[in-house]
C-alpha cells in the first residue's frame, strides 16, 4: 500500500462526518431515522472508496493545473469537493446496496419483512440525499449535482434490469433471443465500450465467436451498475471546475477501467465458498455463489461455460435448482479452477488495473494514491484461496496465462509517458496479443 493511503482514506472519512451530521438532522432524529442512515454510517466508519475517489480526483486536477495548465478560477468552496460530494457518492452507493440486497437476496434479506425494510430505508435515504443537496449545496451548482444523482440512480437501475433480463443463463444458452438493441440511445451513448478495446480484444481471444455479444452485454451491465458512479463523479467534478478536455478525458478513461475493475473483483470474490467465512461490509459468507444461484452469468462463468457447458455448473444451472450445499460449492470451486476460468477472470481484473494506471499517468501524490488503490486487483484476501491452489500452478504454464501476462506487461511498459502523451495517443489499442 502507498505510504499513508489508509490514513488518507480515514482522513477523508473524518472530513465528511461533519456533512453527515447535517444530512442525518434532516430526519429529525428518532430510532427510525438512525436506521435509515445506518448503512451510510457504517461505510464512513471504514475506508469509503468512493469518497476517497472523489476527493483524490479533485486533488489530482488541482495538482495538474498547478503545473501551468490553463485552469479557470472557481468561486466554489473546496468543501464541495472534499466533503459534500464525497458524502453524496457514498450515499448513492448505500442506497444501491440496499436495493441490491433485495434483488440478489444477499445480506440475509430474504423474508418479506426484511425486503420491505430495505426498500423503505433505501427510498428514505434517497429522499434525504436530494433534500441535503437542496439545503446545503451551492445554489449555482445545485441543479447539476441533482441531475448527477438522478442519472446515477437511473443508470444503476437500468444495469440491474439488464442483469435480470439479459445477463441470465437462459440468454447465455439462447443468445438468439437477445434483441439487437437492448438499451435506449441515451444510455448506449453514455457507455463508451471503445475505452475498453484492449480488454475486449483480449477477452474475445478466449471466447468462441458466438459468445462475444453476450460478453459485451455483461460489460455494458457492469459499466452501469458499478462503473457509472466513478465515471459520473469524474464528469461532474471536471464540469464544475471547468477542467480542460485533455485532463477530463484522461480521468474519465481511468474511471471507466477503474470502475469495471472493481466490479470484476467482486464477481470473482462471489465464487469463494462460504465455508471459508470471508465477509465484507456488504457481503456475508453465506452470500457466496449468489450469482450462480440467481443465474447471473458473470465473467468467470462466461469463460467456464463457454468451454464446459455441460459440466457440474452447467448441469446445475440447467436443472432449475435454487440452493447449493457445501459439497456442491466445493465441487463448483474445483470445477472453476480446473477449467482455469476463475484464474483467467482474475488476470482480466489485473489487465483492467493496468489499463486504469495507463490512463492515470500518475505523477502526483493524489494520482499515485489512486493508482495504489488499483493494487486490489493484484492482492486481496478473496484471491488467496485461488492463487494458493495447485490448479493455479498449472494455469501459470498455460497459453492463456502467457497471453494475459504479456498484454499486462506491454501496457505497463507503455505507461512511461507524460500526461500529454497519455491523452493524445492510445497506443494500448495496438498492444494486445491475440495469438
Amino acid at each position: 500500500m502507498f505510504p499513508n493511503r489508509h490514513n488518507d482514506m480515514r482522513h477523508t472519512a473524518e472530513l465528511i462526518k461533519q456533512e453527515l451530521e447535517k444530512l442525518m438532522c434532516l430526519s429529525q432524529g428518532g430510532e427510525n431515522g438512525n436506521r435509515v442512515f445506518q448503512p451510510l454510517v457504517k461505510r464512513i466508519e471504514g475506508t469509503p472508496i468512493r469518497a476517497f475517489f472523489v476527493h483524490k480526483i479533485y486533488e489530482e486536477i488541482k495538482a495538474v493545473h498547478k503545473r501551468g495548465l490553463a485552469f479557470p478560477k472557481s468561486r466554489l468552496k473546496e468543501t464541495l469537493f472534499t466533503q459534500q460530494l464525497p458524502l453524496l457518492f457514498e450515499g448513492i452507493i448505500s442506497v444501491q446496496y440496499l436495493h441490491n440486497q433485495i434483488l440478489d437476496q444477499k445480506h440475509g434479506v430474504r423474508s418479506s419483512a426484511k425486503i420491505a425494510d430495505n426498500l423503505l430505508r433505501a427510498n428514505l435515504l434517497k429522499d434525504y440525499l436530494y433534500e441535503y443537496v437542496a439545503a446545503y449545496i451551492d445554489p449555482s451548482v445545485e441543479k447539476k449535482v441533482t441531475a448527477c444523482l438522478r442519472q446515477a440512480f437511473r443508470y444503476v437501475d437500468i444495469g440491474q434490469q439488464m442483469e435480470k433480463q439479459w445477463n441470465t443463463y437462459e440468454m447465455f444458452t439462447h443468445p438468439e433471443n437477445i434483441p439487437d438493441t437492448v438499451l435506449a440511445p441515451e444510455v448506449e451513448q453514455f457507455i463508451a465500450l471503445e475505452e475498453l478495446t484492449p480488454f475486449r480484444a483480449a477477452l474475445q481471444k478466449e471466447l468462441p465467436r458466438e459468445k462475444w455479444e453476450f460478453a459485451d452485454l455483461y460489460l455494458q451491465r457492469i459499466y452501469l451498475t458499478c462503473g457509472a458512479l466513478f465515471i459520473l463523479a469524474v464528469e461532474l467534478i471536471t464540469d464544475l471546475l471547468g477542467t480542460p478536455p485533455s485532463t477530463s478525458q484522461r480521468l474519465k478513461r481511468f474511471a471507466v477501467c477503474y470502475g469495471l475493475m472493481r466490479q470484476l473483483i467482486n464477481d470473482n470474490a462471489d465464487v469463494v465458498p462460504s465455508s471459508l467465512g470471508l465477509s465484507t461490509l456488504n457481503k456475508f459468507p453465506e452470500d457466496a455463489f449468489s450469482d450462480i444461484r440467481n443465474r447471473n452469468i458473470t465473467l468467470p462463468l462466461i469463460l467456464h461455460l463457454s468451454e464446459q457447458p455441460n459440466g457440474p455448473i452447467g448441469q446445475w444451472l440447467a436443472s432449475g435448482a435454487t440452493s447449493l450445499s457445501p459439497d456442491q460449492e466445493a465441487t463448483f470451486v474445483q470445477t472453476l479452477q480446473s477449467s482455469f476460468a476463475i484464474f483467467q477472470s482474475i488476470q482480466f481484473g489485473k489487465l483492467l488495473s493496468q489499463m486504469a494506471n495507463y490512463h492515470l499517468a500518475a505523477q502526483h501524490q493524489p494520482a499515485l494514491m489512486l493508482a495504489d488503490s488499483c493494487n486490489i486487483a493484484e492482492w486481496n484476501r478473496f484471491l488467496i484461496p485461488f492463487i494458493k491452489s495447485n490448479q493455479y500452478k498449472l494455469f501459470r504454464k498455460s497459453p492463456a496465462y502467457r497471453r494475459c501476462k504479456l498484454n499486462i506487461r506491454r501496457i505497463g511498459q507503455d505507461d512511461k509517458k507524460t500526461e500529454k502523451e497519455a491523452v493524445n495517443s492510445l497506443p494500448i489499442y495496438n498492444l494486445i496479443v491475440t495469438s
